[in-house]
């Protein structure tokens, strides 16, 4: 298998593992969730990797890994473009592994054109977008277990001028629960028992806290309101964070009402976008994610591994675009790029195998 940045995802996914099992009782109940970019996803930007798909092949190497891996996430795109052998590969392979399916979805529906609100902006998606994905898995004998929504109320309701001149529509929370749970209703048809979940950022930046002072109210609102209407909780609440800002009250703050709702909450581990190198970026990865773990006030039930581009040739730097959060990691222009020594060796998933056996 090609070095690749889904070793690299694999590699901090089994190290979070390692923690988990040094750590308390209470790491048992955790899930530890997998997603990366997949060739459909990348392909719109960027050449990906070459190995996403390798991912799912019989002898892929991350056994140890996949054994602690309880859900695995693709994007809409693929789920919607994707050819039917790379589909049909995703659900083998997950099957086999015993790993459950999720598809990151905007669940805010818009029939916009060019210039009007919601175009072509995350969280958004068009009417049909949703079903034709969910129809697609069932045809091929997949099955739909978790739907991750894409920052509907970040997107939806909170965020006006984005970048590109894009605009969010700044949806009431009650117009945003009768345009979700419809869809949800959807999917539902086809997966009557997929589980529903939430996406959204936390960031104390000038720019976030300008956009929407009361996020954190607003997001805890949106679920009581969703569930009231649907009358099922959110599965999850998963924390996408601007670590370059201060989070941890923010991030108690969330977790707290979540729990106090009954409704799961995780972190997304990543590193940054100027992280130096793909060995940086995953020990900023783990590293973060064992901070909030080491916090009593913020108990994690749910750990994201994911990265939303192939990895960083070493020192490369893009500046962060404005009303865009929080920064993400950036792209190797090919797997044959990443370095091949210390935790970015070619056998790191190996290494990891042997480690969690000793």
């Amino acid at each position: 298998m090609r070095a690749g940045f889904l070793r690299l995802l694999t590699g901090a996914c089994a190290a979070l593992s390692l923690a988990g099992a040094a750590g308390a009782a209470a790491a048992a109940e955790r899930s530890i969730w997998l997603a990366g970019v997949d060739p459909v996803a990348g392909a719109a930007q960027h050449k990906g990797p070459a190995d996403y798909m390798q991912l799912f092949d019989p002898g892929a190497p991350w056994k140890s890994a996949a054994s602690k891996t309880e859900i695995f996430k693709i994007s809409t795109q693929i789920a919607l473009h994707g050819s039917d052998a790379q589909l049909n590969a995703i659900i083998d392979g997950l099957k086999t592994r015993h790993i459950k399916l999720a598809v990151e979805m905007g669940l805010v529906s818009v029939s916009g054109q060019a210039g009007t609100c919601g175009f072509g902006v995350e969280g958004y998606s068009p009417p049909q977008s949703p079903g034709n994905a969910a129809r697609r898995i069932k045809a091929l004998g997949g099955q739909i277990d978790y739907i991750a929504m894409d920052g509907p109320v970040w997107f939806g309701h909170a965020a006006a001028g984005l970048s590109g001149g894009r605009e969010g529509c700044r949806f009431s929370l009650e117009e945003m629960v009768d345009l979700v749970s419809h869809q949800i209703e959807v999917m539902r048809q086809y997966f009557p028992d997929v589980r529903v979940g939430e996406i959204e950022p936390i960031s104390t930046s000038a720019h976030a806290i300008s956009q929407d002072p009361h996020f954190v109210e607003d997001v805890i609102a949106f679920a009581d309101l969703l569930e009231k209407k649907s009358g099922r909780k959110l599965a999850f609440l998963h924390a996408d964070v601007g670590w370059a800002w201060p989070w941890k009250t923010a991030m108690e703050n969330m977790a707290r009402q979540a729990h106090a709702r009954g409704i799961r909450f995780g972190v997304i581990c990543d590193g940054d976008a100027n992280a130096s190198d793909d060995a940086a970026w995953v020990r900023q990865a783990v590293g973060r994610c064992l901070d909030v773990i080491s916090d009593r006030a913020t108990f994690l039930d749910d750990l994201i591994v994911q990265s939303w581009e192939p990895l960083c040739r070493p020192r490369c730097y893009r500046k962060p675009i404005q009303g865009r959060l929080p920064l993400r990691p950036m792209p190797y222009r090919s797997c044959s790029e990443i370095p091949t020594d210390g935790i970015a060796s070619s056998n790191m998933a190996a290494r990891m195998n042997v480690a969690r056996k000793g």
